[in-house]
């Protein structure tokens, strides 16, 4: 995968457009999975070791998952005057690169706690896993164009990802309130899309000189396609599911967790007074259960 910058000014490129209905849904896929992904990373820091990695990898799902989904529709919302192609190997690809830096991210900060430097790391190695992803789909392109890139417009789109993912983790790592949690994810998901249009503006289509043949056998094959509507449904229903699944989840293991240390509490505080009782009591005193049996004296 090599990308390809535009060199000086003219060219003839390709005008685009974008179906509304379809950023407008990508948008609420990048807000839930945002939402989720802070309820998820909020049980990272309190969670034993073996359920760390499972909420690690849950998180990373749900983030790289969520990010790659928003990503997808987003490309599908993406309407050019030729048809437009998938490769399998890189499309599965990108969707591998982001949950798989994600997860190196998340881990990464886990583990070395509120240290600046750590957290800068996991931004950048976050980010640049967001980088790759968006980068590889848009290299998955097959369609009658040559993809060029313009410079400053890419670099921007970097910068925005790697901002974004090191914000993305310093929110995640701090336990807060859901309208604060809710707010935090708002700006995740504006980030997370302003990383992917900011990428899409600085494509540009070169129509190729099979142009005229492929738009003939687009238009002739198009009765039997799926739409692309279709698939981004598809796309956000199967997010959503996830997303559901885990907030869920992570909902329910929380609950668990303040009642398991609130029953930690009652039963600390009332060996405390027991001892004290037992440590100034001048009379005999005898402990019996409920079967009236003397467990102690």
């Amino acid at each position: 995968m090599f990308l390809e910058f535009v060199h000086g000014a003219g060219g003839h490129y390709a005008e685009s457009g974008y179906d509304t209905r379809l950023v407008v849904l990508s948008v609420v896929v990048a807000l839930f999975a945002s939402y989720a992904a802070l309820q998820t990373a909020g049980r990272i820091p309190t969670a034993r070791p073996r359920m760390r990695a499972a909420w690690i990898t849950a998180g990373s799902v749900v983030l790289g998952g969520g990010i790659w989904s928003m990503h997808f529709i987003g490309m599908l919302a993406h309407e050019l005057p030729f048809p437009v192609d998938y490769d399998l190997n890189l499309t599965v690809g990108s969707l591998i690169v982001a949950v798989l830096m994600t997860w190196l991210g998340l881990a990464w900060v886990s583990r070395a706690g509120n240290h600046p430097g750590a957290l800068l790391g996991a931004g950048v190695t976050t980010g640049a896993g967001v980088v790759g992803m968006h980068y590889m789909g848009m290299e998955a392109m097959r369609m009658p164009a040559r993809l060029l890139y313009e410079p400053w417009t890419f670099a921007l789109s970097v910068a925005i990802a790697l901002v974004a993912a090191t914000a993305a983790l310093a929110i995640a790592r701090r336990e807060v309130s859901i309208p604060a949690k809710l707010g935090a994810s708002v700006v995740m998901a504006v980030a997370i899309c302003g990383m992917h249009y900011t990428g899409m503006a600085a494509a540009r289509f070169e129509p190729g000189q099979t142009m005229a043949l492929g738009r003939l056998l687009w238009l002739e094959a198009s009765a039997y396609a799926v739409h692309p509507q279709v698939i981004a449904v598809l796309v956000a229903v199967s997010a959503a599911l996830v997303v559901t699944i885990i907030i869920a989840s992570a909902t329910i293991d929380k609950r668990f967790a303040l009642s398991a240390a609130r029953e930690a509490e009652t039963l600390r505080l009332g060996s405390r007074r027991m001892s004290a009782l037992l440590a100034t009591g001048s009379d005999l005193i005898v402990v019996a259960d409920a079967d009236h049996a003397i467990r102690d004296v």
